[in-house]
């Protein structure tokens, strides 16, 4: 389905009904210094935490230049900031056999995860990433999220059986025919001619089920990468538990090897070579390189468990005549790339489950938590790009986990991510008290809908700043919709708020209305929309549900976003 955000003329209203909680004006002069914070877990030798390192005892580096750290905390059986924590459940990897003992596997561990962190939401990746279980600390809900994504079906075709069927192609492919029997000279060209026809047939179902394997591979990246941007957005340290037996690095290689064993001999098989899966060097490894650094630039911690202990206790794939089936190559491998970095954990069998989850609960409640100035801070906020990061400890026999880098993230790449979190993950913090107002939408030409949008803010929750004979605010607004494919993204609005000083006691008790619009097409949406105070450097994000239909009756939000 094509849709499109359309941003239109931004106005500022004032209504003339008083706000619910007036305040006074506020005012500003300076602005916070960013700064850099940096978690890291310590332990020695034996694994054991280090629980009484000093501030003298670290050192850090930024883009491997020394900085001075001026916070420092030891959480030494308390967390010294809120944590949200994440299952997520990879359906796309998991094979059918291994998806009851994964879920009851977790479910043991829901008190000491419970522990662990404030709130826990259930998600699964499948065709693309599913929300089970908002965010919650209620062990109820969780338990039950649980119980309802084993009984459900992951809703996409298990790999396994597609795999299946390729190799047993390439295994009875040349059988040969009827009409091999005969003389020795026959039989033998017929039988050669069954073998280049079969290597060339099944040649082309290895490629197909390797296209269509790098396809669905990609999208569970993608839309482990959108959840990573949407944590982003939440205060807090935050962290991911994966549980998926791993990415293929080259999806179908497996397969491929195969069939170029059985057929090597053939006009096919000096013929391939031209597709990625056939050469060398090109795989996923730099996808989920990246992928940690955002993640490690978001403050993401990835644990990772693999549900049948990854490829370790698996059949080769080239065991043809069987029907055993063997996650891809370097399964294990990309679980290590998806943890590098991000100060994570991998334990690559689901009985190491109770280990990682201690460990989890130990890194959180027991980890170092060091800031300093950010070399790039700016009005602005940083300069949007990735930055090293190493730190080191001068304590012999200690070894530490923490993030490979971070992102001096701009202001709006912040204010986008606060969108997004609230969009994906329903989570919103609203300290400038915004209210988003849907009116009926206008049927357009080609089929699509406008729909009015009004965004609401108390004057009173702005910073003003007196210039000549007016005080000026600026605020900056996002929208981004959500259906079935995904995230679409509106250009950002620039609203610059002008009060003359004479109305400025009256006005405190008013109401300011930003109308903008989006366009879509029928269909159900989530709309999430994020606000900014340029001035004082606040943000607010709200999110609601938005129904077109073809009729030309809207249905509105469920509810208004407050």
């Amino acid at each position: 389905m094509k849709r499109s955000v359309v941003l239109l003329v931004l106005q500022l209203t004032l209504l003339m009904g008083r706000a619910a909680h007036a305040q006074e004006p506020r005012f500003a002069d300076e602005l916070d210094v960013e700064v850099v914070n940096v978690d890291v877990v310590a332990a020695g030798e034996d694994g054991a935490p280090v629980p009484d390192l000093t501030a003298e005892d670290f050192a850090v580096l930024d883009d491997g230049q020394p900085v001075q750290v001026t916070h420092f905390a030891a959480a030494n059986g308390e967390q010294a900031a809120p944590l949200h924590l994440v299952l997520l459940f990879d359906d796309a990897q998991i094979q059918p056999a291994e998806r009851s003992s994964a879920y009851a596997g977790i479910g043991r561990q829901l008190d000491r995860l419970l522990g662990a962190a404030d709130r826990v939401l259930v998600a699964r990746l499948g065709a693309g990433l599913r929300i089970v279980q908002p965010f919650t600390s209620d062990p109820a809900l969780l338990a039950e999220a649980l119980k309802q994504l084993e009984k459900d079906p992951p809703g996409i075709p298990s790999d396994h059986a597609a795999r299946k069927a390729v190799l047993d192609e390439i295994r009875s492919g040349d059988a040969p025919s009827a009409t091999a029997l005969g003389s020795g000279n026959t039989a033998g060209g017929q039988m050669q001619s069954n073998s280049e026809l079969a290597a060339g047939t099944s040649l082309t179902s290895v490629r197909s089920y390797a296209e269509r394997r790098r396809t669905e591979v990609l999208q569970s990246l993608v839309s482990l990468d959108r959840l990573v941007s949407a944590l982003a957005g939440l205060p807090g340290r935050k962290a991911i538990l994966l549980v998926s037996p791993g990415f293929d690095l080259r999806p179908g290689e497996g397969v491929y090897q195969t069939w170029l064993e059985k057929y090597r001999s053939t006009r096919a098989a000096r013929g391939s070579g031209t597709v990625d899966m056939e050469r060398p060097g090109l795989d996923l490894r730099s996808a989920l390189r990246d992928l940690a650094a955002g993640a490690s630039a978001n403050r993401v911690a990835v644990y990772v468990t693999a549900p049948a202990g990854g490829d370790s206790g698996r059949p080769d794939p080239r065991n043809v005549g069987g029907s055993s089936i063997q996650t891809e190559t370097g399964a294990g491998e990309s679980l290590h790339l998806l943890t590098q970095g991000t100060g994570g954990m991998a334990v690559f069998n689901l009985e190491g489950i109770e280990r990682l989850a201690e460990g989890l609960e130990s890194d959180l409640h027991r980890h170092y938590s060091l800031a300093y100035p950010s070399p790039r801070s700016s009005p602005q906020g940083g300069d949007g790009a990735w930055h090293s990061l190493e730190v080191r400890v001068s304590r012999p026999g200690v070894r530490l986990r923490a993030p490979a880098g971070y992102r001096a993230k701009t202001a709006d790449q912040r204010t986008q991510e606060r969108a997004a979190a609230a969009l994906l993950l329903d989570v919103s913090e609203n300290p400038l008290n915004v209210q988003v107002d849907l009116a009926e939408g206008k049927r357009e030409r080609d089929g699509s809908y406008t729909v009015p949008v009004s965004i609401k803010i108390p004057l009173s929750r702005l910073m003003l700043l007196p210039h000549g004979s007016e005080h000026e605010g600026r605020l900056a607004i996002f929208l981004l919709t959500q259906a079935e494919s995904g995230l679409t993204s509106g250009n950002k609005l620039e609203a610059p708020v002008r009060i003359p000083n004479a109305q400025m006691v009256a006005s405190m008790g008013q109401i300011g209305a930003f109308a903008t619009s989006v366009r879509v097409r029928p269909g159900t949406y989530r709309l999430a929309v994020a606000v900014r105070d340029d001035v004082a450097a606040v943000e607010s994000a709200v999110s609601l549900e938005l129904k077109v239909q073809e009729t030309g009756k809207k249905g509105r939000g469920k509810k208004n976003a407050t």
